[in-house]
């Protein structure tokens, strides 16, 4: 199981019961009826290699398979705005090839006429064409798997420490008794919320600490952490020290200090989590541009939400704060957008502002 497969971007690009643009999508004028479309199906390997169960599907595993169709040209910018709004470098290099075949499109509908789609041009075309989806389908890393069969990997940190940037680790339901550093891009997938369990003893520091951008933490729970030596405010289920990390669908419980703590972090996601009977739940610390969305955070000792050390420009939407000491707290904090949260019943306060805007 890789992240995306090829077939998986094939439906995205044009779903076979779909005969128009998505709903919502403004038809433009129809500039083309004989575009080229590309179909993908891909390969996988049957067989599976045994060091830690490393799944890589390499590009000789993919066919690719060429049909002419008439579709009208709101394709093209449908197929452009969907990898415009990738995070995949080569997914925005396809998203600017297919404007410019759009705007050719345009001059020939236009009716210049030396624009002309010759034999010689179409197969340029072509060759780029089958190039970019090969290497967008490629650009997935491997799939490592955590806890399932005997030749898995026994801990998570074990598969981190083997893994590539990009690749996934899928972890299967058990307790985990670790404290877990990820200083790669990596894609962290827990099936039916295996449990970090960070073991509760003083100085162990975080269940989870983040160091590389552009990670995904979902599906676990993640319990009893404490501080680090040296460090009393350390301690947090996930510590995220980096920028562009995704945190969802996870549950944060009986932590020593914070469920989730963001320090210096930019445009982290933290999103559809649980964050219950910490001593605060979510701590937002010299960041700026994170999102904190719908999110349930209850019984803490402290606030629900801790936004400070002029932090500013945090996005907190959506979420359910209550039955903690205090719901929302802002101190020594910058602008932030603090809106259609449902607040109550939080001991001392629902909301609480300290030399913040």
């Amino acid at each position: 199981m890789t992240r995306g497969s090829a077939a998986g971007y094939a439906a995205a690009i044009w779903p076979k019961s779909q005969i128009g643009p998505p709903a919502g999508f403004a038809a433009q004028p129809d500039r083309s009826r004989n575009l080229k479309a590309l179909r993908i199906e891909q390969k996988l390997p049957q067989s599976r290699k045994k060091e830690g169960t490393r799944h890589q599907h390499s590009c000789s595993d993919i066919t690719l398979k060429i049909r002419y169709t008439s579709r009208a040209s709101t394709f093209l910018p449908y197929m452009q705005t969907a990898w415009a709004n990738s995070f995949n470098p080569i997914g925005i290099l396809f998203s600017k090839y297919l404007y410019l075949i759009d705007e050719l499109l345009s001059m020939r509908s236009g009716g210049y006429s030396e624009v002309e789609f010759t034999p010689h041009i179409k197969k340029i075309f072509l060759i780029i064409s089958i190039m970019l989806i090969s290497s967008i389908a490629c650009s997935h890393g491997a799939t490592l798997i955590v806890g399932n069969n005997p030749e898995d990997y026994e801990s998570i940190q074990e598969a981190i420490n083997s893994a590539s940037i990009g690749d996934e680790i899928l972890v299967y339901p058990g307790i985990y008794y670790e404290n877990i550093v990820v200083d790669k891009r990596l894609y962290l997938i827990g099936l039916k919320n295996p449990v970090i369990d960070a073991g509760g003893d003083y100085f162990k520091g975080p269940g989870v600490t983040i160091l590389a951008d552009g990670v995904l933490m979902e599906g676990f729970t993640i319990r009893n952490s404490t501080n680090t030596a040296g460090d009393p405010l350390s301690g947090a289920g996930v510590f995220i020290r980096s920028n562009n990390n995704t945190i969802k669908g996870n549950i944060l419980e009986n932590n020593y200090r914070s469920g989730i703590k963001v320090l210096g972090g930019y445009n982290n996601s933290i999103t559809n989590n649980s964050v219950d009977s910490n001593f605060e739940g979510i701590l937002v610390s010299d960041s700026v541009s994170n999102k904190i969305t719908s999110n349930h955070i209850n019984n803490n000792k402290n606030a629900g939400i801790f936004i400070t050390g002029s932090s500013e420009l945090n996005l907190v939407k959506y979420n359910v704060v209550d039955n903690n000491s205090r719901g929302i707290l802002l101190m020594d904090a910058g602008v932030n957008d603090i809106t259609k949260n449902d607040v109550f019943d939080n001991k001392i306060k629902n909301f609480e502002t300290s030399y913040a805007n």
